[in-house]
């Protein structure tokens, strides 16, 4: 007992105090070391920075609001991502069950039959709306540098008159009303003297009235699907073929033929739904005849440019139609 911990003890504890003194004095002792330890813990840089944004007098509240912030700090932008992730995810996944939903009813294996006797009709109606892309097949009497036919996208609208001839074989009248826009690029060596860049090109715009007589042969239905091949002639006639105007490219003026003749082929998908047929088809016209019309304003003994070495030019056509029956 004469150990110098109870020999110290003995000298701050005076006898007269009571037993809760007492023992509140011998509880203090072990802390004292570790009070160095929390001073040293806290000064580390993390702490001193609150300390110093944190003042003494502030609610324990505060101060805890403080301490929770700094963690939170960078990661409110991630959460927020990682919810906005999570919203789109959802809606991903209700939209797609949605279409899939829809999609089974038309081609899933027991599909509902839409429409199931429309196509027995002798005869019904519908009508189209659809996009062109009309080029030039150009043949050329000497071999030279190729005219460049810069294409852009045009549009069809027409009606649709269909007569069934066999459960698999309908005759179909497709008039419709065509527009495009062509831009001829003719190369330099085409031209004697040097030319001005107006020479150099030819805007060949063109309004079409098409009419086509086709035979389409469709598969057997499967479901609420039927594809189908399509083919047959037609006639075009252009309403901006410049075709009576005596002037010429001298004057600036591109002349072809009003009327041409062709023959197309394609292939589409009649969809059966509730209400009507949606019938989406891809389609190629190929020209028969010569469109050009020869320069006749050159001076003497001079060839035109334009189309002086031009043998034929003859029309090339895509059209993707969208069908409503």
């Amino acid at each position: 007992m004469k150990s110098p911990l109870t020999t110290s003890l003995r000298k701050q504890t005076p006898i007269n105090k009571t037993r809760h003194e007492t023992e509140s004095n011998w509880r203090s002792i072990p802390y004292m070391t570790d009070e160095k330890s929390k001073f040293t813990y806290m000064k580390s840089p993390l702490t001193t920075s609150l300390h110093k944004q944190t003042p003494i007098n502030k609610t324990r509240h505060e101060t805890e609001s403080n301490w929770r912030s700094i963690p939170y700090m960078t990661d409110e932008k991630s959460k927020f991502t990682y919810m906005k992730k999570i919203i789109i995810l959802i809606l991903l996944v209700i939209t797609t069950k949605g279409f899939a939903q829809k999609a089974n009813k038309l081609f899933g294996k027991d599909p509902i039959i839409n429409l199931e006797n429309f196509q027995q009709q002798r005869i019904h109606f519908g009508f189209f709306l659809g996009f062109n892309s009309y080029d030039f097949k150009i043949d050329y009497k000497t071999f030279s540098e190729d005219i460049q036919v810069e294409k852009s996208i045009g549009f069809n609208v027409g009606l649709i008159a269909n007569l069934r001839l066999h459960e698999y074989i309908d005759l179909r009248f497709e008039p419709g009303l065509n527009y495009s826009e062509k831009i001829l690029q003719y190369p330099k060596s085409y031209f004697s003297s040097s030319p001005s860049h107006s020479d150099l090109i030819r805007k060949v715009n063109s309004t079409y009235i098409h009419f086509p007589l086709l035979l389409k042969f469709s598969s057997l239905r499967t479901g609420n699907v039927r594809p189908y091949l399509v083919g047959g002639v037609s006639a075009t006639l252009n309403l901006a073929s410049n075709s009576k105007l005596k002037n010429d490219n001298y004057e600036e003026i591109f002349r072809v033929n009003s009327w041409t003749t062709n023959y197309e082929l394609g292939f589409g998908i009649d969809i059966f739904s509730e209400y009507f047929i949606f019938s989406p088809s891809i389609r190629g016209v190929f020209g028969f005849n010569d469109e050009i019309i020869q320069d006749t304003n050159m001076p003497p003994g001079e060839t035109s440019p334009w189309t002086g070495n031009i043998e034929s030019l003859k029309s090339r056509v895509i059209f993707i139609n969208f069908t409503f029956h």
